[in-house]
């Protein structure tokens, strides 16, 4: 009984290797007639690389920004509630610091969105 399974398993893994193989042969046939110049592929590789980090960039921004105003309203919140606590229990320090790391962090945000949108970033 397991040797006919192991013959099966074999036949599957066979036929799945083969797959494999015919995927790679079209794909670089495809790739050749594709592929005017090694030049082309070049500049289209530089060009896509350069895309590439500026979309990783532009993505970076908006989440300093986004976790930037986040921490602002939770230290913001956080101040509020030690204003108000008259047994002193909960501590104006956390709420402090959490501001300065927010306003820190949407400053990042703010200073590369602006430098990139000016005319010295362009």
């Amino acid at each position: 009984m397991l040797s006919f399974f192991s013959k099966k398993i074999n036949k599957v893994y066979a036929f799945s290797q083969l797959v494999m193989l015919d995927m790679i042969l079209v794909s670089k046939v495809q790739a050749q007639s594709a592929a005017p110049s090694a030049a082309n592929n070049i500049q289209g590789l530089a060009a896509n690389a350069s895309n590439a980090m500026s979309s990783i960039q532009t993505a970076f921004t908006v989440l300093c920004g986004l976790a930037g105003l986040v921490m602002v309203a939770n230290s913001l919140n956080n101040l509020y509630k030690a204003s108000k606590d008259p047994s002193h229990q909960v501590k104006p320090m956390s709420g402090a610091i959490g501001l300065i790391i927010g306003g820190l962090l949407t400053a990042v945000a703010a200073v590369t969105t602006l430098s990139k949108n000016s005319s010295l970033g362009a």
